[in-house]
């Protein structure tokens, strides 16, 4: 019953912080109606950012599956750094859509997956996604973060759609 709640015209911005709290990892937290539009956010939208996310590739696919998405990386405007969103449908008791709840993960937070990873000399991880957005960078991963990997010499096919870089 927590989705209702959330979407009934109650105040829920001190809901929303109170998860943020909890989730400590996640940059904001907001809660946004079937049309896609802001009904609350943990961290106040500036006025110079739309209040909605209905053109945001997570938002449709939510909207499409009703089932838990995570979003591709891309630039957050409210907190100013990569994130990816990760989503949770808010249902009607019938399983009618009625909107969402979502957390914004910054990409730096990826760093961790390379915290055991040991390099020798000039050698260097970067994890990407299929479209080449860079996630995690064992060097320099504020200036790569967010960024799309040139393709060029280097590639090597893993299988379509899938490549890594070499050398």
């Amino acid at each position: 019953q927590f989705g209702p709640t959330l979407l009934d015209g109650t105040p829920c911005d001190g809901l929303v912080q109170a998860v943020n709290g909890v989730f400590r990892f996640l940059i904001n937290v907001i809660v946004a109606d079937a049309d896609g539009d802001i009904v609350c956010s943990a961290v106040p939208i500036p006025d110079s950012v739309a209040p909605t996310v209905a053109h945001a590739p997570w938002f449709q696919q939510i909207e499409e599956t009703t089932l838990f998405t995570v979003g591709p990386p891309t630039w957050g405007p409210v907190s100013e750094t990569w994130v990816v969103a990760l989503a949770v449908p808010l249902l009607t008791n019938e399983g009618a859509f009625r909107g969402v709840i979502a957390g914004s993960l910054p990409l730096l937070q990826f760093q961790d997956l390379l915290g055991g990873v040991r390099l020798d000399g000039d050698e260097l991880v970067t994890i990407a996604t299929e479209s080449g957005i860079v996630v995690a960078r064992s060097r320099d991963a504020e200036a790569w973060v967010g960024r799309r990997l040139p393709r060029g010499t280097g590639e090597r096919e893993l299988d379509p759609g899938h490549w890594v870089g070499v050398g």
